[in-house]
């Protein structure tokens, strides 16, 4: 609101010029900041807080109804009951001249919000993720990177390389905490696939590649929920390649096929963590790169 207020004197002499002077008043605006859809009740979430600007500073707040509020309804973030499943809470704020202004939001208790999941894949570099805001358990997922296959330089048998590992677990976190991810690579010929890991809170290593004799062995992982990678298949004759390990876990990743007695080239394994088909003669598969998934 803004004006201008003129003011002229007057006597038995008569009647003097007149003085203007501009004003200026900022109304007063309440904000009771963002409505909370929470499932954790009760002395675990707030409201506001309310913000004011405008009017005449300092501000006052009052929330209501105030039968809903556990405490102080006077403070900018106060805590709320949880005997209804919704409410509506108003704020009035009150500036230094008396003036008021007020603003509403709702409250939802019992709301459970649909899980974010987030999966991670190979790029070859590490990964920095930020716990993001609100969050305070994540739940983690890993596979290793398979093991390579192996071929001969000639004719001859060649093994499958094994199943990278797996492993879940579910940790308490800080909102804003940052953790280098790493996402194991699948192994090459007869190499063992890399190490998946989530910071020093979880790790799951490769499968060990095939050899021309032996399929290599399935990784493993730290989480207290774990299994090994399936071994690689040793190969049964002469030009045959054996088939690569299935990674663990349920959703781990599928071995790739050996040529039977054909001399001819082993599969990729699948993703995550799958262990490389051994070749016959010619090439192997390569094993298939690990994988991270984390659900909040």
């Amino acid at each position: 609101i803004s004006g201008n207020i003129s003011v002229a004197a007057s006597n038995g002499c008569g009647l003097g010029s007149a003085s203007s002077l501009a004003v200026t008043v900022t109304t007063l605006i309440a904000n009771a900041g963002s409505n909370v859809n929470t499932s954790i009740c009760p002395n675990a979430t707030t409201i506001g807080p309310v913000t004011g600007s405008g009017g005449t500073t300092p501000y006052t707040y009052s929330w209501g109804p105030s039968a809903g509020i556990s405490g102080s309804s006077t403070i900018v973030n106060p805590l709320p009951l949880c005997s209804n499943s919704s409410a509506t809470y108003t704020v009035t704020v009150t500036d230094n001249k008396g003036c008021t202004a007020t603003s509403s939001m709702n409250f939802t208790f019992g709301a459970t919000a649909s899980p974010t999941t987030l999966t991670l894949n190979y790029t070859g570099s590490p990964l920095n993720w930020t716990i993001p805001a609100n969050v305070n358990s994540i739940t983690i997922k890993v596979w290793g990177g398979g093991g390579g296959g192996q071929y001969p330089s000639g004719q001859g048998p060649g093994g499958g390389g094994g199943g990278g590992g797996y492993g879940t677990q579910t940790f308490s976190v800080i909102a804003g905490t940052q953790y280098i991810i790493t996402i194991g690579a699948g192994g090459g010929r007869g190499a063992t696939g890399g190490t998946t890991s989530f910071g020093a809170l979880i790790s799951a290593t490769g499968g060990v590649g095939g050899t021309l004799s032996a399929g290599g062995i399935g990784g493993s992982s730290s989480a207290t929920t774990n299994q090994n990678g399936a071994t690689g298949g040793a190969s049964g004759c002469s030009g045959s390649g054996a088939n690569g390990g299935n990674a663990g876990g349920s959703g781990g990743g599928v071995g790739g096929q050996g040529c039977v007695c054909c001399y001819g080239d082993g599969q990729t394994g699948t993703v995550p963590g799958g262990g490389g088909g051994g070749g016959g003669a010619y090439s192997c598969g390569s094993g298939a790169h690990g994988q991270c998934v984390i659900t909040w």
